[in-house]
């Protein structure tokens, strides 16, 4: 699971050189489950128009089994005040949190702009029959 891992994340970064309309962050994220894990992730956003990006994120869960978490998001950005942009999303989710579940999640993208790279706080809901919280955060290029 490591080398797949691996795999995606340098994936992300060649897609990334290739292409303007592609944004590509990293980042970390709480997912409060039974028990709370924590993990890293890269996120892959396309630009299809200035107001809707879908995005895909990679998160790999720091814990004794192998855990990971793939999201396919649709983002709709909804307005902008100064240098923070906020963009609701709902998306698929399939993750590996001790068993393989496919699930929807909903949440809000921030995206505060910076100079050299940019900074993202993500909040979302996985919902499925054991509903849980998750906060992500990290840079974006």
């Amino acid at each position: 699971m490591k080398r797949i891992s691996i795999i995606i994340i340098f994936a992300f970064l060649a897609l990334n050189g290739s292409a303007q309309q592609i944004d590509f962050g990293i980042g970390t994220t709480l997912a409060f489950t039974k028990p709370v894990v924590f993990g890293g992730q890269a996120k892959l956003a396309y630009f299809v128009t200035e107001r809707f990006h879908p995005s895909i994120t990679y998160t790999y869960y720091i814990k004794k089994n192998t855990n990971y978490a793939i999201d396919l998001d649709a983002r709709y950005r909804l307005f902008s005040i100064e240098e923070y942009t906020f963009s609701p999303f709902a998306g698929i989710n399939l993750a590996r949190l001790g068993d393989t579940r496919v699930a929807v999640n909903v949440g809000i993208f921030t995206r505060i702009d910076r100079e050299w790279f940019d900074i993202y706080l993500e909040p979302k809901v996985v919902l499925d029959d054991r509903t849980y919280f998750v906060l992500s955060g990290g840079l974006y290029f």
